[in-house]
């Protein structure tokens, strides 16, 4: 019987069958799941089982889990929200399961779509919207990695798109060698033919061989006696041959080996317009044609269109590489055409290896270079609907704020001096806490005032144990790891900003029941972080709230209070909540920067 992943509700129970692989490529069979409720599992049909974990969106989640039967395992989510609060779009639950004999196994649901409330449909706009900004400022941040290579997660980017990403290469080598052979086959071109023997006038032989003799002797029409010493002596009499068998040699550039580059490199740019069109027609196509198990409850709606957007992003950027070839690959096969020969024949094998292609240093570049092509297997690109394995709401905001943070910052004049990415250590093994694998440490200056900006920093709570150069740690266990810290430098003073960035509404960031609230992370922040070198806390924290809502105020400020107003404005704007989002626009985000690079 095959592993099922049975899927409990109040009210419902789905049953989810678990393939070692999926094909994300097919959406007609996902299972509609609800971003608002709350699931346990049963893991079905598999024994002996040491160890459960449960991934979703590339993170662990936390879970608790207990041997029921020989054969089925109950699996509850240790959190108070749903499993898919900050899932959009498509996604899939992925169970590694440990053995007692130490094997192990990753097994994979079926695409499950992910159906949002109909009154949170504006999230949708607005997630699209960033998507579209993180995708022209700085495409990249949405192709992390996964945060552990052992995992053999089956998506698109890893599937078909690592594919691309394969052929990219291949592509980008063989155009490199191209370039670098060229000046050679300039100069190098031509090549001596075979011989070719023609009857000709015996002064232009240049050398006696045995095919010249075999002529005249059996064609003595062609001999005039002489009267000096020389020539052939028959019956007392010499003779010389007017005519003979004669040798030529050309240099040509005609040549199977020249006809087998040009015709190379004139199959590698077809296959190229043929990716091309491959790629535009499908995202031409691009529309979303999503088909159920069941019908999404009536109060709900499928998030299809960040889908949609994630295609758009991954093979715009695709087609954009291609375009490029095609026009590199133009013109690499005109110069060839010109220096060679011209050829428009589509190899479908690997030639004859040739002595030239053999031992002749860039023939045989060349040459390794079609075994290549002709060995790796090509594929084509999905013509029906795809899937990626998306970021979760919180890191696509994430995203969106760091590109907001950097963009402030230039625009408030600073000039960035470099950026790179500094790997921070973790004292405890829990999946939340990854580096990040692109640049997360920026350095800008404006006169006499540097000022660095941290993503996903580390705060520790030992005092001596500083990292990238951040002076602060945490009074209390452990550490902290807010998503954004800002550090300004004048002279010898120091002084720290942390941001944090929320993908939550107004109401849920002042609600002091909340973790992760506006009260929460003031006694986290500001009560519990002290700078090492003055022994002071932090004195200015804000948070980036992700979601708009109808309050008419884009910013909220902490200190607002009868005295706090009597106070000056860099007083009253060391902490509150801002808006920032596309609607909301960029322009309290540069205020509270200024705030606090001018206290």
């Amino acid at each position: 019987m095959k592993p099922l992943l049975e899927m409990c509700t109040n009210d419902s129970l789905t049953e989810l069958e678990l393939f070692y692989e999926i094909d994300t490529n097919d959406l007609r069979r996902s299972h509609v799941v609800y971003q608002d409720v709350k699931y346990d599992f049963k893991l079905k049909n598999i024994s002996n089982i040491s160890n459960i974990e449960m991934i979703v969106n590339n993170e662990n989640v936390d879970i608790v889990w207990k041997k029921e039967a020989e054969d089925q395992y109950f699996i509850e989510v240790s959190r108070n929200s749903s499993l898919f609060l900050l899932s959009y779009g498509m996604t899939e639950i992925i169970v590694h399961v440990e053995f007692f004999d130490g094997d192990e196994q990753y097994l994979f649901t079926e695409p499950l779509s992910v159906a949002v409330r109909k009154e949170y449909e504006k999230s949708i706009e607005s997630l699209y919207e960033m998507l579209n900004v993180i995708y022209h400022k700085d495409d990249m941040l949405l192709y992390q990695s996964k945060p552990d290579n052992r995992r053999r997660q089956i998506d698109v980017y890893n599937k078909v798109d690592n594919r691309l990403e394969v052929e990219i290469d291949e592509l980008r080598l063989i155009l490199q060698t191209l370039q670098k052979n060229f000046p050679y086959f300039l100069k190098n071109s031509c090549q001596l033919t075979e011989t070719k023997y023609c009857v000709d006038s015996l002064e232009k032989i240049r050398s006696l061989e045995a095919k010249n003799i075999q002529y005249i002797v059996t064609h003595p029409e062609e001999l005039n006696e002489t009267y000096n010493s020389n020539g052939i002596y028959i019956n007392n009499n010499r003779f010389i041959p007017r005519k003979t068998l004669v040798g030529v040699r050309e240099y040509t550039r005609n040549t199977y080996e020249n006809r087998i580059i040009v015709s190379f490199i004139w199959t590698v740019l077809t296959h190229i317009k043929t990716r091309k069109e491959e790629i535009t027609n499908l995202l031409k196509k691009n529309e979303i044609d999503v088909h159920t198990k069941a019908e999404a409850k009536k109060d709900y709606v499928l998030c299809t269109k960040i889908i949609q957007q994630y295609i758009k992003i991954a093979y715009t950027r695709y087609e954009e590489k291609f375009i490029e070839f095609q026009k590199q690959f133009s013109a690499i096969y005109s110069q060839y055409c010109l220096a060679l020969v011209k050829e428009t024949t589509i190899l479908n094998k690997v030639p004859e290896p040739t002595p030239t292609f053999l031992e002749i240093y860039h023939y045989r570049n060349v040459f390794q270079l079609i075994n290549q092509w002709f060995g790796n297997s090509k594929f084509r690109v999905p013509q029906n609907n795809i899937l990626l394995q998306f970021s979760n709401a919180d890191r696509i905001y994430e995203y969106y704020c760091l590109l907001g943070l950097y963009g402030s910052l230039l625009e408030l004049g600073f000039e960035e001096i470099y950026e790179r990415r500094e790997a921070y250590k973790y004292k405890v093994n829990y999946t939340k806490f990854e580096n990040t694998e692109q640049a997360n440490t920026f350095y800008f200056k404006k006169d006499s005032m540097y000022v660095t900006l941290y993503y996903q920093p580390v705060i520790y709570s030992d005092q001596t144990s500083t990292t990238n150069s951040i002076d602060l740690f945490r009074t209390d266990r452990f550490f902290y790891t807010p998503d954004f810290i800002l550090k300004r430098v004048v002279g010898n003073k120091t002084t720290y900003a942390i941001i944090d960035a929320k993908w939550r509404n107004r109401n849920t960031l002042l609600d002091k029941k909340k973790e992760g609230g506006m009260q929460d992370l003031v006694y986290k922040y500001l009560y519990s972080v002290v700078n090492a070198t003055t022994m002071q806390s932090v004195d200015f924290l804000w948070l980036l709230q992700g979601k708009d809502d109808n309050r008419d105020m884009k910013m909220w400020i902490q200190r607002n209070g009868t005295k706090s107003r009597q106070q000056n404005e860099s007083f009253r704007m060391a902490s509150g909540i801002v808006r920032y989002t596309p609607k909301s626009g960029g322009e309290e985000l540069k205020k509270i920067i200024n705030a606090f690079l001018n206290r």
